[in-house]
């Protein structure tokens, strides 16, 4: 977030230079007053990393852990139960 009071005194430099005649990463002006004035709040950090922690553990598996050994332990206690067609379709899960 950048608080619009941040923002003074960005445009007075472009009164003398224009960047039509500077490349950006040679200047940095705006890299640089970006990195000065932008903070982000401490929900936005934490959602950041909620999403991130999210997105490994669905690609790395974790994510589903819980509902397949859920699911696992279902098939298996019906299948113990004599439960009709858990048997066979345990076995081609579970084989």
């Amino acid at each position: 977030m950048i608080d619009n009071r941040a923002l003074d005194g960005f445009m007075e430099r472009f009164t003398t230079k224009n960047c039509q005649s500077t490349d950006c990463e040679s200047c940095r002006y705006c890299h640089e007053w970006r990195r000065a004035r932008y903070h982000r709040s401490k929900l936005a950090r934490e959602a950041g990393t909620d999403v991130r922690r999210l997105a490994r553990d669905i690609e790395g598996g974790a994510f589903w852990e819980p509902y397949t050994r859920t699911v696992s332990q279902m098939v298996r206690q019906r299948w113990h139960d004599g439960g009709t067609g858990v048997k066979e379709s345990a076995r081609r899960l579970f084989p």
